[in-house]
């Protein structure tokens, strides 16, 4: 007998709470392995995230964590345990640790209420930095409770920063992110770097994880000079800073510090430029040794902070790259006329080779220590997005599909395919469009 063929529905508002949504993987430094972040919405309309393993050779995906906001997973140096960032239900985030033979996650750090920023692993494996923002005294379960005894009605918010909230991130006011090391074994913290007054941004290891290259603008109204920002060394043992010599006037995205620790690159734009102007974002390099930098992106009209936002993601803004474990090369993703590509440069300068050309959202994660394997999620207009191992070959990047979590749900809806096009203004420049049309739509 033929078979039954599905009926297709149009997709409504609430099919968004049955997406899965997929982050952030990042490949053990064997190759083994990734780890991921899962999220769906509950009952209750809130997004839930836990963590997943993913076995490369059995293809097998498994949940790894059961927390209701595990976030931010990153693998230890030797590659035999995690960390990872686990929120509470009022946003106070703490470190735990867990085994990759499984068993129960661990708190790793005791830190005062508040919002852990991004972290790393110094390549030793004793460390980590992070960023951290203690929450207001006025603003912990202390002080809520304490008027709550009292009879007291919440105090007024007094607002006297430029910068005091931020979407998704709620009202923070006065208070600011600050740069702090962690002792991986003990789990004692301790303030290395907080002489930013809105706290410092990117920072990188050095490879004998005996200093941070720090980006930090030291200015005391910071958001109305965005151009003083510059790129600080801070030795680990001692938390005193010095500024790398050599640097101009500039507004700086991230930084990476090389594996052979000879060159930090950096990204960002040099001049006194409005942050929101039109003005690429270049890659540089900077030669430690020689105490001087070079953009190694600027043969070519290219943003390196670029990026492509949809509604079943995570708004991202910002560069994204890493180093080759040889050194050779930079890896980059950025948007470029509405998808995201993986591409690659060499160290030295030169063009970008792009190394994905699917209509999409490449998004990577990072490389195994070997140089040979990503971790790489990719979606586009009619799938959400999977997780997916990434191999370099041939100056071509091959993936191998590892999830299908929407694939059943997809299978269900019909969906209407954007299509891209091009118009020129009046002036003649050439601008790319999409068009997007309803369901059984007739002319």
């Amino acid at each position: 007998m033929p078979t039954k063929r599905k009926t297709l529905k149009k997709i409504q508002a609430e099919d968004l709470k049955s997406f899965v949504g997929i982050g952030d993987p990042q490949i053990s430094p064997d190759g083994s392995k990734i780890i991921f972040s899962r999220s769906h919405t509950n009952d209750k309309n809130k997004v839930c995230r836990s963590l997943w393993l993913t076995d490369l050779k059995s293809g097998e995906s498994k949940q790894f964590t059961a927390g209701e906001n595990d976030r931010q997973a990153r693998w230890a140096p030797d590659g035999k345990s995690i960390v990872f960032i686990r929120n509470d239900n009022d946003g106070n985030s703490q470190f735990f640790s867990i085994k990759l033979d499984g068993g129960e996650a661990r708190a790793l750090s005791n830190l005062p209420e508040g919002a852990i920023g991004g972290f790393q692993w110094s390549l030793d494996g004793k460390s980590i930095a992070f960023r951290f923002r203690e929450k207001a005294p006025d603003q912990t379960k202390a002080a809520k409770k304490e008027l709550e005894e009292k009879g007291l009605s919440t105090p007024a918010m007094v607002i006297d920063q430029l910068w005091y909230r931020l979407d998704g991130d709620g009202y923070f006011n006065a208070q600011r992110f600050q740069l702090y090391l962690l002792d991986a074994k003990s789990g004692s913290h301790k303030i290395l770097f907080d002489k930013a007054a809105d706290g410092p941004g990117a920072f990188s290891w050095s490879p004998d994880s005996k200093k941070l290259v720090v980006i930090a603008n030291l200015e005391k109204e910071s958001m109305l000079n965005p151009y003083k920002a510059r790129l600080y060394l801070v030795d680990v043992k001692t938390g005193k800073s010095k500024i790398l010599p050599g640097q101009k006037d500039c507004i700086l995205s991230n930084v990476q510090w090389s594996p052979d620790g000879k060159s930090i690159a950096f990204s960002g734009r040099i001049g006194k430029v409005p942050p929101w102007a039109s003005q690429n974002d270049q890659l540089y390099v900077y030669d430690i040794a020689g105490s001087k930098f070079q953009s190694i992106s600027s043969n070519e009209d290219y943003c390196i902070g670029a990026t492509v936002i949809g509604d079943t993601a995570e708004a991202t803004f910002g560069s994204y790259f890493i180093w080759s474990p040889d050194s050779k090369y930079i890896y980059c993703n950025f948007g470029w006329h509405g998808d995201r590509h993986i591409s690659r440069i060499a160290a030295k300068g030169g063009n970008f080779e792009f190394l994905t050309n699917r209509t999409g959202v490449y998004s990577l994660g990072n490389i195994s220590s070997d140089g040979k394997s990503f971790a790489v999620t990719y979606g586009d207009c009619l799938n959400p997005g999977d997780l997916y191992q990434a191999t370099l070959k041939s100056g071509k990047i091959g993936l191998k599909k590892l999830t299908s979590f929407n694939d059943e749900l997809l299978s269900t809806k019909q969906l209407s395919k954007p299509v891209s096009t091009y118009i020129k203004s009046a002036e003649g420049t050439r601008i790319q469009l999409w068009e997007m049309k309803p369901i059984d739509f007739k002319p």
